[in-house]
């Protein structure tokens, strides 16, 4: 896949209603909150974001040893993305060649919602 169709994705979902995004921007970075979209812009650690916080708190310890990453959760505890096998062979042959693939026209990413 092109690497914009990757940030194009990418910004989708942390667009998603009810999701937040935790993460960090470079290897040297602590994990935060990197963006929100909440029911009533609830960010506090006692709201939706609680488990944003929970994550943060969970890493704490080796946060050093994490390279750069985003990681888009639902606090609803319900699954938004299926994958298959055949999108897992593209991307590993991908990385593999260090090459980008476009997904085959039969290939479809389903959104559970």
């Amino acid at each position: 896949m092109d690497p914009n169709d990757l940030q194009k994705i990418q910004r989708e979902w942390e667009s998603h209603v009810d999701s937040f995004t935790v993460g960090k921007d470079s290897f040297e970075d602590s994990i935060s909150l990197k963006n929100y979209t909440l029911s009533g812009s609830d960010e506090t650690k006692e709201g939706h974001a609680k488990g944003a916080y929970e994550i943060i708190d969970l890493l704490q310890g080796v946060w050093q040893a994490i390279p750069a990453f985003r990681a888009v959760v639902s606090p609803h505890d319900n699954p938004n993305l299926h994958t298959d096998l055949e999108l897992k062979q593209q991307a590993l042959r991908a990385a593999a060649t260090g090459k980008c693939e476009q997904p085959s026209s039969t290939t479809v990413a389903v959104k559970l919602i």
